[in-house]
């Protein structure tokens, strides 16, 4: 799924995985279709987490702000839902017939600022 949406696997941690995506709108169609392909697999439960921010890479590793709000973001999404920041709403809301519920301004853990965020559910 992610080299069909023009995306990189850039690091595996534990049970989760950081990539990549050429724009905000491939990175949230591929969460959109994995979560509809593993839906039948009901032992299956995947929270993602999608921001739009920079990212370095030096040292063979990846960080910065982008990358520290992005690992942030997945624990406030539900099981088997998409949790996206404000960013990447405003890039793709109008390009993916998607239904999102907003959440409050929300405080994620080591982010001095509160964070717009969008919960989009996705049925198999």
């Amino acid at each position: 799924h992610i080299q069909k949406h023009q995306g990189e696997l850039l690091k595996e941690m534990g049970d989760g995985t950081l990539a990549s995506f050429h724009s905000a709108l491939e990175a949230v169609q591929f969460a959109i279709d994995l979560l509809a392909d593993i839906a039948e697999h009901e032992k299956y439960k995947v929270r993602i987490g999608i921001h739009l921010g920079e990212v370095i890479s030096a040292g063979g590793d990846i960080f910065g702000d982008g990358v520290n709000i992005a690992s942030r973001i997945y624990a406030s999404a539900e099981p088997n839902t998409i949790c996206i920041s404000a960013e990447v709403y405003n890039n793709v809301k109008n390009k993916l017939d998607i239904n999102v519920e907003p959440l409050n301004d929300v405080i994620l853990k080591n982010i001095n600022q509160k964070v717009e965020l969008y919960l989009i559910r996705v049925n198999g």
